[in-house]
């Protein structure tokens, strides 16, 4: 199936407390900035890589989980104990987050403020871990950690019961000893009496005791702490765990509220490509393209060359929704559990120049980033407007941006066979006609496209090549 789409324009403006700017679709690069148990004071080590991080062309950055979990400095933040604890605290055997205390954090935002790039919060609200004691559930009897008390002071910014009351409209009982909002008890999880039931998928404890969001002043608690992140603390967006384990009512609630709504939101749903769409329709979020990536994997890891790149065409979440589509090679969790062992910068020539908004990852770009950057540059100066698949075959894959406004287009040339170059011959734009098309990849020479826009484009052995236009 060939594809052709609509071009990609995104585009909204993406505000941070302080400062607000643009960014246009094709522009977008996403660095995950953080990898599984990375070292412990990590903000610092960001914080001073902000600067070459902006100039590389990255405009927004992935951060790890801010709030103190379970494990203290040993938790990677997915284990929530405290949502408003983001290192400022002693709890749980540390003041610092792995990551670093609340100062390190906002010298962190602070700098990427300087350097353009938009910092996303990744927030855990599926479910908490490390509670304080047991309690016993009157809705069906059972015993579980489900008391959370906390006797530190407020940190700044942080929302209050009455305000909660505010928004709810009516008192709530215990609030009058309560200076904040932290302390939850067995009412606030499932099983509750607003979800007796332990089910999947929304219901049931999968990686902890599940909250239950739409226990009233947990769901608006939940909206005020995400409003407390961007105004409070400066993110200018947010990554979502688990989001396949949260209502889409509620996430289309929490995304379109107060200090949230607008900006760049993107949800974990670990899925197929139906299951996500689903979430992007209900929400208006991003999703990350579990399908695209595994797809890419396959084809990065078969050095014998068997994979059949035909495959690829029309493939993924991104060839549906590209305006909503967050494409990747790796992240925390496939680095571990599915890695990327082969071609990867194949993988990566194929996010940087098609549709979607990519992301890298951060162990990636540290090992490849000469040619990362170089694709981010191409990406840039060339790449605009609709895919549309050229050629495919058992071994190649051709697909060609057609532009957008000052972006000329591009094409991409992807060869499996792992003995030999290959190319085909393909017909371009026709205002390419008689011009000389350049490979920015500086894999394969510069050639003259035919009078009638036909032109025999290739990529070395299990490479990749990238052609435009001379001059961009």
């Amino acid at each position: 199936m060939t594809r052709t789409r609509p071009a990609a324009l995104v585009l909204s403006a993406v505000f941070i407390a302080f400062c607000a700017w643009t960014v246009k679709a094709d522009d977008d690069v996403m660095l995950q900035g953080f990898y599984w148990d990375a070292p412990q004071g990590w903000y610092k080590t960001l914080a001073g890589e902000a600067p070459r991080l902006g100039k590389a062309g990255f405009t927004s950055i992935w951060l790890p989980p801010p709030s103190k979990g379970a494990s203290g400095a040993v938790s990677n933040g997915y284990d929530p104990y405290d949502h408003y604890d983001l290192g400022e605290f002693d709890q749980k055997g540390s003041v610092a987050t792995r990551w670093g205390t609340r100062q390190d954090l906002a010298n962190l935002i602070a700098a990427l403020k300087s350097a353009r790039i938009v910092p996303l919060a990744d927030v855990v609200f599926n479910h908490m871990m490390g509670a304080d004691a047991q309690e016993t559930s009157p809705v069906n009897g059972a015993t579980g950690w489900t008391r959370f008390d906390y006797a530190h002071r407020a940190p700044a910014g942080a929302p209050t019961w009455r305000q909660v009351e505010s928004r709810l409209g009516r008192a709530i009982p215990h609030a009058a000893s309560e200076p904040y909002l932290f302390r939850k008890t067995w009412q606030d999880f499932h099983p509750s009496r607003e979800h007796p039931d332990t089910q999947p998928p929304y219901h049931d404890a999968a990686f902890g005791t599940d909250l239950c969001q739409q226990h009233d002043w947990v769901s608006v608690g939940l909206k005020l702490w995400g409003d407390w992140l961007v105004d409070s603390v400066g993110y200018g967006g947010f990554r979502i765990d688990y989001a396949k384990g949260l209502d889409p009512g509620f996430l289309r609630e929490w995304v379109r509220d107060g200090s949230k709504a607008g900006k760049l939101t993107v949800l974990e749903v670990w899925d197929s490509v139906e299951a996500i769409q689903g979430y992007a329709r209900e929400t208006g979020a991003h999703a990350f393209d579990f399908p695209l990536f595994f797809k890419l994997r396959d084809m990065a890891n078969d050095l014998g060359g068997s994979f059949d790149m035909k495959s690829l065409d029309g493939y993924g979440f991104a060839a549906r929704d590209p305006m909503h589509a967050v494409t990747f090679t790796a992240n925390h969790d496939t680095a571990r559990d599915y890695p990327v062992t082969g071609s990867k910068m194949m993988a990566y020539a194929y996010i940087l120049a098609l549709e979607g908004y990519p992301s890298v990852f951060y162990q990636d770009y540290e090992a490849l980033r000469t040619e990362i950057d170089a694709l981010i540059s191409v990406r840039k100066r060339l790449a605009g407007g609709p895919t549309a698949t050229l050629h495919t075959d058992a071994h190649l894959f051709i697909a060609q941006r057609g532009g957008l406004g000052r972006l000329p287009g591009l094409v991409l040339v992807l060869n499996n066979d792992p003995s030999e170059p290959r190319g085909a011959w393909v017909t371009v734009k026709k205002d390419w006609a008689g011009k000389v098309l350049k490979d920015y990849s500086g894999r394969s020479p510069s050639l003259r496209v035919e009078q009638d826009a036909r032109v025999r484009l290739s990529a070395p052995a299990r490479g990749y090549s990238v052609y435009g236009p001379e001059g961009f």
